[in-house]
């Protein structure tokens, strides 16, 4: 899987990787980062920030997460930002990382198309009761074989 990667010394993050992430996506990038300096201890969080939604994860024992699919829901070419803490509040600033557009679309496929004015006739032909509808087709087969 396609991994961003990062760098931390001290309070300081920066992004050292060139991949370009398209939006949209699922469950397929990680993160990595790479804490150069002795105060990151203990659990660490990263955190996914895009438009005004943030999301967390925390980071395994390698240091890597997955990166939440919210981060990546954008219809938008956009920038986002990581940061990270860790133990009693040490904290980062934020590295970019610049998300394009998509080409996926949610398919209407499923979706009925509005009904066209045939349709619309037809409907209201089928909402009436079968004797209005024997009297305006002037019956029916049997009517007629009589």
């Amino acid at each position: 899987m396609p991994t961003l990667q990062f760098a931390l010394k001290g309070q300081y993050i920066t992004r050292i990787d060139s991949l370009p992430p398209v939006a949209k996506s699922r469950n397929y990038f990680y993160a990595h980062f790479d804490f150069q300096t002795p105060e990151w201890t203990g659990i660490k969080t990263a955190l996914f920030t895009q438009g005004k939604q943030t999301k967390a994860a925390v980071l395994d024992d390698n240091n890597e997460c997955l990166i939440p699919w919210e981060f990546w829901d954008t219809d938008r070419e956009c920038v986002g930002s990581v940061s990270v803490f860790c133990g009693d509040l040490r904290t980062a600033n934020e590295a970019y990382i610049k998300i394009f557009k998509s080409g996926y679309q949610e398919s209407d496929a499923s979706a009925p198309p509005s009904p066209g004015v045939y349709e619309q006739i037809l409907q209201k032909l089928e909402e009436l009761s079968r004797k209005q509808i024997k009297t305006i087709s002037g019956g029916t087969f049997t009517d007629w074989k009589e």
